[in-house]
């Protein structure tokens, strides 16, 4: 998992906690990490559109580290000091992937013996009005550690109609949520439907987090008040008009408490 390394604890790596990470078994090239023996160089074409894919993937799905100096047996083998490493390699990714990837950054340069070192690149995950990023043509997902291109239109709707909830994107969302607190319930409504997907959404991240269950109840909470709210709407209720207008009235403010619940849950969950 990512969890296992910040960018604020590898900013403060020495040698031995770098070859001491690499010697955990549980550490491997996967969806977050990437070990790269050397940055390609004049003439290495096939090796430059290889790390093209590999930006690309990263940004498109959950972001990651490249270890630039590390062999695929995870030995810290190291490249010589590089000065231009950053101009270098900003060369090679600038081009040819579309949107550009704005926001990598080396996060860290960790020696790997006396006279080498290891670079560290973290690429982030991209906010979902830039994605996806797409180079030779093709739309690369980060899968099982490798680089894989999206070749059916169900995965590639599937990726845009989700990261629409990315936690880059929280405040898109917040104001989303808001506005469901003023909206009459319509099941074609987009409205509802954002909260459908939403729960789609929460259920895939309980696959890997089991903590995102309270969310999803949280959600079937809102579904279930918004159904109330057109029940009532609709005249379902008992009594008088009178009696109906007060029941919708109190049901529209449950909902807009548990709106303001859900927000403050859904950042505490995704948020530092």
């Amino acid at each position: 998992m990512l969890t296992n390394i910040t960018l604020k604890t590898i900013g403060t790596w020495k040698c031995k906690d770098l070859r001491r990470w690499l010697k955990a078994d549980t550490v491997m090239e996967g969806l977050y990490y990437d070990f790269k023996l050397c940055l390609p160089s004049v003439g290495q074409d096939r090796e430059k559109r290889k790390l093209r894919h590999l930006f690309c993937a990263f940004a498109n799905t959950k972001g990651g580290f490249i270890f630039f100096g590390v062999d695929n047996a995870k030995n810290a083998v190291g490249l010589p000091n590089n000065p231009e490493f950053n101009t270098n390699l900003a060369r090679i990714v600038g081009v040819d992937i579309y949107p550009i990837i704005r926001t990598w950054d080396l996060a860290a340069k960790v020696h790997a013996s006396r006279t080498t070192y290891v670079y560290i690149v973290y690429v982030p995950e991209s906010p979902y009005f830039e994605k996806p990023h797409i180079t030779d043509e093709r739309i690369f997902v980060r899968r099982n550690g490798e680089n894989r291109a999206i070749n059916s239109g169900q995965e590639l709707r599937r990726l845009l109609e989700l990261e629409k909830f990315s936690p880059s994107c929280i405040e898109s969302l917040e104001h989303e949520l808001q506005k469901i607190k003023n909206c009459a319930f319509i099941p074609q409504r987009p409205d509802f439907m954002f909260l459908i997907q939403m729960r789609h959404y929460l259920e895939e991240r309980v696959k890997l987090d089991s903590t995102f269950e309270i969310l999803v109840a949280g959600v079937n909470e809102l579904c279930r008040l918004y159904q109330e709210i057109e029940r009532l709407s609709i005249g379902g209720a008992e009594g008088s008009s009178v009696t109906a207008s007060q029941s919708l009235t109190a049901k529209s403010a449950e909902l807009n408490e548990a709106v303001n619940s859900f927000i403050v849950e859904y950042r505490r969950r995704h948020l530092p």
